[in-house]
């Protein structure tokens, strides 16, 4: 792999988990537009721990391993690697299954150095063997980190089990459905989509996982576990196919919502972005907005992490922790959009990214959209993430 070069993965069949690959693309196109923070944060790129770090001590090559963007490819970052002697190789994924088969296939094992994982694979992970132990004294600003990233239930559960810490959240956001303010009020339920105002108005996101979240939500089937029965996965089929007779399409990607907001073609869309109003802004529609629907929604974390057996792990602590600054955390949220996850990273943000992501408040916020876990390997009599993705298909068809 050519250092620092944007390197795409061979998968062997096509994801159906569009959600974050269109999340991260969008962003990508957004992120200039967003602002990515105010100018004056960015004088200093590293913090006053990275600046103690000589540059022979970090250099090397980081071998990365996960979505597109998360490697954080924007100016300041690329500033610094270029200041400490650090090279960056990138596979991109296109489904996080994906990161378990490149880093336990005798191919591939041991080439990469750094990766991402959901927080809801966490444990899953672990068992597989795929994580090695953080040493927690070469990433001093995780101490900066929010409550909930460093503390609590969530965090012994997802980053920090079996008396070890084993990923480094570093952003996050959570689903809301989009709707254009200056044609309609805010869609406050779910079930508001499945009433003559919004027929044949609105689209559904190609997203399965978000799109039975969200109608378990409405079924009040949700829980922590993300457990369904048959007999419930066939209530939420039944609930989506009402959704998808009302809706005009299920629009494939971002991108195509953005242009059926600009087309007129629909006044909103279920499971949206919350950088949508960005992407439509820029085609010229500037009254896009984003709700939370009243029956809930839900998250996502994910985590920096090193793959067992990894070498020449100096350079990926110091770019870890260089990733929990201050101001890579403002344009992390610009280039993502998405939420930061350190006190100090609050200070940086954009009025825009402050709003939507409430930081004073995460705690409740993600009470209202949790942070599910997925049944990878669900106990007998529940169905599994992939009878998920089956049902999905099945409404589509």
């Amino acid at each position: 792999m050519s250092s620092d070069s944007n390197n795409s993965a061979n998968t062997q069949e096509p994801t159906r988990q569009l959600s974050r690959r269109d999340f991260l693309g969008g962003s990508l196109a957004i992120g200039a537009a967003a602002g990515l923070g105010a100018p004056h944060f960015f004088a200093g790129a590293s913090s006053a721990e990275g600046a103690a770090r000589s540059e022979a001590s970090v250099a090397g090559t980081i071998n990365f391993l996960s979505w597109v963007a998360y490697d954080l490819r924007f100016p300041q970052m690329n500033t610094w690697r270029a200041k400490h002697g650090i090279k960056m190789n990138s596979t991109y994924i296109s489904d996080y299954p994906e990161i378990p088969a490149k880093l336990t296939s005798p191919a591939t094992r041991g080439l990469y150095n750094l990766a991402t994982y959901g927080a809801q694979y966490g444990q899953y992970w672990k068992e597989l063997g795929i994580f090695s132990p953080l040493d927690m004294s070469k990433i001093p600003n995780y101490k900066n980190s929010i409550s909930f990233f460093n503390s609590g239930t969530t965090w012994k559960n997802d980053w920090h089990f079996a008396g070890q810490q084993w990923g480094i959240p570093f952003t996050w956001s959570y689903s809301a459905n989009n709707y254009n303010s200056a044609k309609v009020k805010a869609p406050k339920s779910m079930k508001d989509f499945l009433t003559p105002a919004y027929h044949k108005k609105f689209a559904l996101n190609d997203d399965y996982q978000g799109e039975i979240l969200l109608a378990a939500q409405v079924l009040k089937f949700a829980n922590q576990k993300a457990l369904f029965t048959p007999s419930q996965l066939n209530k939420i089929v039944a609930f989506l196919l009402e959704l998808k007779k009302n809706a005009l399409l299920v629009a494939s990607s971002n991108g195509d919502i953005a242009n059926l907001f600009a087309s007129g073609e629909i006044v909103a869309c279920v499971d949206g972005f919350l950088g949508m109003q960005e992407l439509g802004a820029q085609k010229g529609v500037k009254t896009i907005a984003s709700v939370v629907p009243s029956e809930g929604s839900f998250s996502f974390v994910d985590a920096f992490f090193i793959p067992s057996g990894a070498k020449n792990t100096d350079s990926v602590y110091a770019f870890i922790n260089e990733a929990l600054t201050p101001p890579m955390q403002a344009q992390e949220s610009g280039y993502l959009q998405a939420g930061v996850t350190t006190k100090n990273g609050v200070a940086a943000l954009s009025p825009t990214n402050r709003r939507l992501y409430q930081p004073a408040n995460v705690q409740q916020l993600f009470a209202s959209a949790p942070l599910f876990d997925l049944p990878t390997k669900p106990p007998k009599g529940y169905v599994s993430i992939a009878d998920w993705e089956t049902a999905w298909e099945s409404v589509k068809a």
